[in-house]
């Protein structure tokens, strides 16, 4: 099955987040960044598209 590089990338940062959400934190965007070597940019747009279809739940954090 090829997957495209958007839906790689969302994936993988999913994948990251439910790791860490075991662990009851939630995770910063600019970590999953460094962590799966994506830009932080792209992974915004990537994210606001996830938050929309309620796929995730966005936190403000101070």
């Amino acid at each position: 099955m090829k997957l495209s590089t958007k839906t790689r990338y969302g994936l993988r940062a999913l994948l990251y987040m439910a790791e860490r959400y075991d662990k009851g934190r939630t995770v910063p965007l600019g970590e999953i960044a460094k962590e799966q070597q994506v830009s932080e940019k792209y992974l915004e747009q990537l994210f606001i598209k996830l938050r929309r279809k309620e796929v995730i739940q966005g936190v403000r954090v101070a």
